[in-house]
């Protein structure tokens, strides 16, 4: 059910070009220059990701927006690297259809990447870690409805499975994220009934 991604389902993922370094100015160019809504979709992939990064745009649901979001579990660490910073910003900014996808891409590059969520994740607040926990259980929660409990229970083994060569201080994290997770699943599940 949430298991490790088949590959031959990946979809497409944001093909990295040389780094671009967008100044204050030159995002506000970009911005000024066209007046439809989303101009930005017509930038590369990259561009886009730097115009998120410096604050330039707000994210919406678009097909650049879904192919960073994607690339978040690309088989390149740099690639990942650079969207798991995206991905921060888009999910502290992003709301309707966009904040109800969140939950989905963070759940997958957490179960296929554990040890490196728990790397680039060590500076975050505890808000930051519980904003992550939070989409995940909710996503839990609205995918699996009643079977919540069977669900998060194969996520945390599959978060220990894929974490077997973490440290203790990793799994300690780990596991406090977990705790995370199952009390936004909790609190979810109260205002249910």
């Amino acid at each position: 059910m949430f298991g490790c991604k088949d590959a031959s389902k990946e979809r497409a993922v944001a093909k990295d070009s040389a780094e671009v370094n967008l100044s204050a100015d030159t995002a506000q160019a970009f911005i000024s220059k066209d007046s439809e809504p989303y101009y930005w979709e017509k930038l590369p992939v990259r561009t886009v990701a730097d115009l998120i990064l410096t604050d330039s745009i707000r994210p919406v649901t678009s097909s650049v927006i879904s192919q960073m979001l994607d690339s978040l579990s690309s088989g390149s660490k740099q690639t990942r690297h650079l969207y798991f910073r995206v991905f921060n910003k888009v999910m502290n900014k992003a709301d309707g259809e966009l904040a109800e996808s969140i939950g989905g891409y963070a759940l997958t590059y957490v179960q296929n990447y554990p040890k490196e969520f728990l790397e680039n994740s060590q500076t975050f607040s505890n808000n930051q870690l519980a904003a992550w926990a939070g989409n995940i259980g909710i996503e839990l929660f609205l995918k699996t409805g009643e079977n919540v409990k069977e669900a998060f229970d194969e996520v945390v083994v599959l978060l220990n499975d894929n974490c077997i060569n973490c440290n203790n201080n990793y799994r300690s994290r780990l596991k406090q994220f977990n705790n995370m997770i199952w009390q936004t699943i909790e609190e979810n599940r109260g205002e249910k009934r």
